[in-house]
């Protein structure tokens, strides 16, 4: 996406006579209000650009009012308005007030410096006399900027009714608020002081690295991870590694429960949703004591009151529509549907005593065999991906139900299909149903090799790559089907954890999936509904046993500390060791600093350990380092997006205002109107992403709802 936007390039000059003065430096100590007298100066440090606000004064009796107040230390001109108002009578004058002294010193600050910035902070002083004047010129500063100490004083010698501009050179050495003093004191008692206060930030240049993984049950008891010594080339003041253990990767699912169960949309499909969303979660929910969960009573009526109503809501062909009742047809995606959630309580049936209608179940299977494509055909699903979709899922729900009529079928549309011609949720509903079969394995080998090669993978996530955006799927048949990504994901999850509960992407698909919550839960039923499933059976396959282990952490030799783990929970321990402790050993100064020989200086290889002391459960860990490097041009960053700002004249007649140099930077001629232009590619599925684009150095944006701003130059696109 592009979005142009206009700017003024503004380059700060003065109309007005400016001139340097001869001048010498001094040492600043000791200076005061003139040469006999010692005394402090005072200093001007309120700028208030609004003097006074007195909205209910009254006049007297000669229709006079006086109002006392403090003139703030601007030296300037104020504009003086007064309105006067009694009955339907009104009145109005403006005047106004100059604040001036026969010495002024005006400094002009930066609004803000980033730490190790340089600069230059330009201080006028101006004799409003007409004596020449000797004056010393005194700077200090607090411990957040340093500066030379042959530039904290200088003696000038000022001319009548002129001004001369000094230079002072400062560094931003500390992040917190800069505050500077001028002083200036001339010969025969004038004098004047101004302090600024401004902010300096940490490094605008801060970039992050993590890595991600587990230590289960098995016979791996530590990982080490070498952690590479930036030295010189970070500074030691900023960031440092940050280390995350958890004996969990399922944060809070209550509100995905919650959302399900209080769902009051009364379809056939919300009902399926409620109930299973009480098969899949209620034991997870129970494991973590969960609170605000409904009554074990009421989730078993809930559930069961659906497998009741089954019976009045099934048509006469075996399907099942929208709504309860039989006041239209049957149709194909929620008669599967009811057929899936069927198959998932009776798998749970035993265990929570639940009673399914089996004449339901076989009349269900009666449909698919009788009755389905009709109903594919009545709902218009002609598109060949979506037909070969709902044929392939319904192959799984039989399958399930215990019926193999459609697993041949499916078994022939993949092979004339292959992998590009099906859709992932299709590929993820085959693994399944080919699962254990030794007629399929080498379709189901060829389903996991294409999958391996559609998955979009960070550091942290992952998901998969959908083609369901793309022009040869109608949109009206996604929506009859219910299709989503986070769908795809969830059923492609369950999946993998059917067929291969060892594989790495697993947990990173599950964290990608809980980080793409918004106010706790997914878009739709559908949605939360097969990422609950998936999440149940990972659960059940990967962390069923309760946690008893405690989490050990060290840097080379040094312990970090540990945390422990007793029983399903949710809490993250976190660690964190500054930077100076990973740059420097612990014989350097506390400070960080260290001397030019390079003593106390750590190994260039850092080793840090990750210790499960215990085997019951899982040691999920995440391994962070965050940092600020010295040199500020760096080179662009490879994190899946594409950010590029170019500019351009926007004046028609000077064309040539703006001009690329060879280097990549850009030279901008003064006042020129600029169009500033930010392109943002993006190559796979993002979630909560923001480009913040802070106005360049010397620009000022052009606000077109202000008068003297003009008629903003037409974009061409």
């Amino acid at each position: 996406m592009s979005q142009p936007c206009f700017a003024m390039a503004a380059c700060s000059s003065s109309s007005r006579e400016s001139m340097m003065m001869e001048c010498e430096e001094f040492d600043e100590g000791g200076y005061g209000g003139s040469k006999e007298d010692n005394s402090p100066i005072a200093v001007r440090s309120n700028f208030n650009p609004l003097a006074v606000f007195s909205p209910d004064a009254k006049t007297d009796a000669e229709g006079k009012v006086t109002i006392n107040f403090k003139m703030p230390d601007n030296l300037t001109s104020y504009r003086v308005w007064t309105i006067t108002a009694k009955g339907n009578l009104f009145g109005r004058h403006e005047t106004s007030i100059s604040a001036q002294l026969p010495l002024m010193i005006r400094p002009s600050a930066p609004r803000f410096l980033n730490f190790a910035d340089k600069a230059f902070i330009s201080v006028v002083l101006q004799s409003q006399t007409e004596k020449e004047l000797q004056v010393k010129v005194g700077f200090r500063t607090n411990s957040n900027l340093q500066t030379q100490q042959n530039h904290r004083g200088f003696l000038v010698n000022l001319p009548p009714l002129k001004r001369t501009s000094l230079l002072f050179p400062v560094e931003a050495v500390e992040v917190g608020t800069a505050r500077c003093q001028w002083a200036a004191s001339s010969s025969i008692g004038f004098s004047d002081a101004a302090e600024v206060k401004f902010p300096i930030w940490t490094p605008c240049t801060s970039e992050a690295f993590a890595t991600y993984g587990e230590i289960d049950d098995g016979e791996t008891k530590a990982i080490i991870q070498p952690v590479l010594n930036p030295k010189d080339k970070v500074f030691a003041q900023f960031g440092g590694l940050e280390v995350n253990l958890s004996s969990t990767t399922l944060s809070s699912l209550t509100d995905c429960f919650l959302y399900l169960w209080e769902c009051s949309f009364d379809m056939v499909e919300s009902a399926a949703s409620r109930a299973l969303s009480i098969v899949a979660l209620q034991d997870v929910l129970k494991s973590f004591n969960v609170k605000k969960l409904p009554s074990n009573q009421r989730m078993f009526e809930m559930v069961q009151n659906f497998l009741d109503n089954l019976s009045k809501w099934q048509y006469p062909n075996g399907g099942f529509g929208y709504y309860p009742g039989r006041n239209s047809q049957s149709r194909s995606y929620v008669s599967t549907f009811v057929g899936f959630t069927l198959s998932r309580v009776i798998a749970k049936a035993e265990a929570n005593g639940y009673s399914v209608p089996k004449d339901v179940v076989s009349k269900l299977l009666g449909y698919f065999a009788n009755s389905y494509e009709n109903d594919l055909n009545l709902d218009h699903i002609t598109t060949p991906i979506i037909r070969d979709q709902c044929l392939i899922f319904a192959a799984y729900v039989q399958n399930e139900l215990g019926s193999s009529a459609g697993v041949e079928k499916a078994a022939r549309i993949y092979r004339e299909r292959k992998n590009e011609g099906l859709s992932m949720e299709s590929l993820g509903w085959l693994l399944q149903t080919f699962h254990g079969k030794d007629a399929y394995k080498e379709d189901s080998a060829s389903i996991v090799r294409f999958l391996a090669n559609r998955v979009n993978e960070t550091a942290e996530t992952a998901n998969f790559i959908t083609s369901f955006s793309d022009a040869k799927l109608a949109s009206s048949a996604q929506i009859l089907v219910l299709h989503s990504d986070r769908k795809t994901d969830g059923i492609l999850l369950d999946a993998l954890l059917v067929t291969d509960p060892k594989n790495p992407l697993i947990t990173k698909i599950v964290k990608g999936l809980l980080a793409h919550k918004k106010k706790g839960k997914w878009h739709n039923s559908q949605e939360n509904i097969f990422i609950l499933l998936a999440l149940d059976r990972f659960f059940r396959v990967l962390e069923s046993t309760p946690p008893d282990f405690s989490g050990k952490l060290w840097l080379d030799d040094l312990y970090l500390g540990d945390h422990s783990f007793k029983g399903f929970s949710t809490d993250v321990a976190k660690f964190f060791v500054p930077m100076q402790h990973v740059v420097y050993s612990s014989s350097s100064s506390s400070d960080g600093s260290s001397s030019s020989s390079g003593e106390g200086q750590a190994p260039d290889v850092r080793n840090l350990v990750v210790f499960k002391d215990g085997n019951a459960g899982r040691l999920y860990y995440r391994l962070g380092l965050t940092y600020a490097p010295r040199d500020l041009k760096l080179k662009a960053m490879s994190n899946g997006f594409v950010v590029e700002r170019t500019f351009k004249s926007a004046d028609p007649k000077d064309p040539d205002a703006v001009q690329r140099q060879p280097d990549g930077s850009w030279k901008i001629k003064k006042n020129a109107t600029v169009s500033v232009k930010l392109t943002l590619s993006n190559s796979s599925r993002r979630y909560h992403a923001a480009l913040i684009d802070k106005i360049a150095g010397g620009f000022e944006v052009m606000n077109p709802a202000l008068s003297i701003t003009g008629p903003l130059p037409k974009s061409e696109e």
